[in-house]
């Protein structure tokens, strides 16, 4: 993709740029520069691509709201190029190997939901289609019965047919719960630590939507370097993001209730993953990996599904 031209950033800045660094242009249709204009650093983000679109429509949204996020200096559409000029924030990526960060992460989150839980106009709509994974998942099962069972066994096979069956449940677990907005992706690399204020700062928007409070953490079942990994920071991480909702929204939930959701959440995303590597064993020649996945997953799985149908709870109620 073409860089800008310094004369044009300088227009729209209102100043000259002394200094100017390329961050990220792994990506085809998107440039990512550091800039210092006078005595101001910025972050320059322009492109084509359907995130870019989506980054720039959010902060148009939310930029004049008292968020956690970068001052906005710039954000528009030119022609079929999408614009962004932010505030550039001194600090640092989040440890979620540390406690702390853990916990100062997630009740900022759990803020920034709040103060975004209005805004259900209809760019930010949440869409059900998100949650069309166990129809899916169970017309793949009942084409590639004999496929799936060769390759990982009755029992991996059994466990997917466990979890579409109680598709309904999962549905009405996961709706029950107030929605915001997601920022998307929630992970270390969406948010800084202010060096000085130790204030977290909220900036990649490209996979924004409202949606659920739960399925912000739909991720939090699988082994992602960039969450919490261990037992005790994902329960840290959503016992945080609970009190602070709790603390500052209108609409309270409960603990049990938020837990539940949260099972769901997963068992959904779980789904949408098993339709993945499910096709990949259909189209790839070199699977072994991915059935191993396969193989181990379903004992994840399985001590979801017994969370979620937990006999004492009063959230979900059983399948036939």
């Amino acid at each position: 993709m073409k860089l800008m031209d310094n004369e044009v950033i300088e227009t729209i800045v209102s100043d000259k740029i002394t200094y100017r660094e390329m961050l990220d242009d792994s990506k085809a249709g998107r440039i990512i520069e550091k800039i210092k204009c006078g005595s101001r650093v910025l972050v320059l983000k322009y492109g084509t691509d359907v995130g870019m679109k989506k980054e720039v429509q959010t902060y148009q949204q939310i930029g004049t709201l008292k968020l956690s996020i970068p001052s906005v200096i710039y954000c528009e559409q030119i022609d079929s190029l999408y614009l962004l000029v932010l505030e550039w924030i001194d600090g640092r990526y989040p440890d979620f190997q540390d406690n702390k960060d853990i916990q100062n992460y997630f009740y900022s989150l759990g803020r920034f939901a709040v103060e975004t839980s209005f805004l259900n106009n209809n760019y930010f709509d949440f869409d059900t289609d998100e949650l069309i994974h166990m129809t899916e998942l169970k017309t793949l099962l009942q084409d590639q019965e004999e496929l799936i069972k060769n390759h990982v066994g009755t029992f991996s096979y059994d466990m997917m047919q466990q979890l579409v069956a109680h598709k309904d449940n999962i549905f009405q677990c996961i709706m029950k719960i107030p929605k915001a907005l997601d920022p998307g992706d929630i992970s270390l690399h969406n948010a800084k630590i202010h060096g000085d204020s130790g204030k977290v700062v909220f900036f990649d928007f490209e996979s924004a939507v409202i949606r659920p409070l739960s399925m912000f953490f739909e991720h939090f079942a699988e082994a992602y370097e960039s969450i919490p990994s261990s037992e005790t920071g994902i329960l840290l991480s959503q016992q945080t993001f609970f009190q602070a909702w709790n603390t500052y929204a209108i609409i309270q939930i409960s603990w049990y209730d938020f837990r539940q959701s949260i099972t769901a959440a997963m068992l959904n995303y779980k789904a949408g993953n098993y339709i993945y590597w499910i096709r990949k064993i259909m189209t790839d020649k070199e699977h072994n990996e991915t059935i191993l996945w396969l193989k181990n997953d379903v004992q994840i799985l399985e001590k979801l599904l017994l969370k979620l149908c937990d006999e004492e709870g009063d959230g979900c109620v059983k399948s036939d």
